[in-house]
C-alpha cells in the first residue's frame, strides 16, 4: 500500500490494476537506464581505441556470474548478472523464477470452484504469470546466461568475453548457442577463483598425505599460512605477467 501512495484499504481488484501499472513504469524505467548504460559502455569502448564510432556493435569484455536468493539449491529465485570490465557497469541482468505466488494461492484456494474454472483463470493468468524456468535451482544460473546472451544479439554490445568463475556450464551453454553465428565467445578465468582452487588442491593434498609415511602437515611444511602465501605468490604471478605469451 505505502509504495503505491494509498493511505485508506482499497479492494483487491483496485490494487491489482494500480500494482500492474507501477510495474509497467517500473520496467520501462529500467529497459531506459539499461539503454543509456549500453551508450556509454560503447562510447567509453569507442574512447579507449577499443572500438570505432561507425561500428554499429561494439564486441565487449563482461564479467557473469549468478547468485540465488537462498544457499543451498532450494531457492525459487536466481539471478544472473552481466558486469562489463571497462566501465563496471551492469550491462544486463535476468531474473530467473521457478515458482508464482498467484498460481500457488490459487491452486491452494479452498472454495466450490470447479476445476473448469481454475483452468480458465490459469489460462488468463498465463500472460502475467512470474514463472520463466522449469528446471531445477541449481540450472538457473545457465538459463540467466543464456537469455542474457541471447537479448544482446539485438543490442548494440556483444559480449564476445565472458570472465566467470572456475564452473564452465553457463560458458558451454551460451558457446553452444552460438548467438553471434561465426563470431566465437571466448572464456576468460578470474585470477581470484584461479588461486582459490590451488588453495583448495594443497588443502587436498594435505589430507591425502597424513595417512602415508611423509604427511605434509606441520610446522615448517604446509600450514595454513603457508597455503595462503603460495596463494597470493601466485596470484601475483599471474597478474604480473599479464599479457605475456
Amino acid at each position: 500500500m505505502a509504495n503505491l501512495n494509498v493511505q485508506t484499504p482499497i479492494v483487491q481488484s483496485v490494487f491489482n490494476d494500480k500494482l500492474a501499472k507501477l510495474s509497467d513504469a517500473c520496467e520501462q524505467a529500467l529497459r531506459d537506464h539499461l539503454a543509456t548504460v549500453r551508450d556509454i559502455v560503447r562510447l567509453k569502448y569507442i574512447e579507449d581505441g577499443q572500438a570505432r564510432p561507425e561500428d554499429d556493435v561494439v564486441d565487449i569484455c563482461v564479467s557473469f556470474d549468478g547468485t540465488w536468493h537462498k544457499r543451498g539449491h532450494t531457492s525459487h529465485t536466481g539471478i544472473g548478472v552481466a558486469i562489463d570490465i571497462l566501465t563496471g557497469y551492469v550491462v544486463d541482468f535476468e531474473v530467473v523464477l521457478n515458482f508464482c505466488l498467484v498460481c500457488e494461492r490459487e491452486k491452494n484456494m479452498e472454495d466450490d470452484r470447479t476445476l473448469s474454472s481454475l483452468k480458465d483463470f490459469m489460462a488468463k493468468h498465463k500472460e502475467v504469470c512470474t514463472i520463466n524456468h522449469s528446471g531445477s535451482s541449481n540450472a538457473m544460473e545457465v538459463a540467466a546466461a543464456k537469455k542474457i546472451w541471447e537479448k544482446s544479439t539485438n543490442g548494440p554490445l556483444h559480449y564476445v568475453t565472458m570472465l566467470s568463475d572456475g564452473d564452465s556450464k553457463a560458458y558451454d551453454a551460451v558457446t553452444n548457442m552460438k548467438p553471434y553465428g561465426n563470431k566465437l565467445v571466448k572464456k576468460e578465468e578470474c585470477v581470484n577463483h584461479v588461486a582459490k582452487r590451488l588453495g583448495a588442491a594443497l588443502e587436498t593434498l594435505k589430507k591425502k598425505s597424513q595417512g602415508s609415511g611423509v604427511p605434509l602437515g606441520g610446522r615448517g611444511m604446509l600450514t595454513a599460512t603457508m597455503i595462503k602465501t603460495l596463494q597470493t605468490y601466485y596470484q601475483n604471478a599471474i597478474k604480473n605477467n599479464a599479457g605475456m605469451p
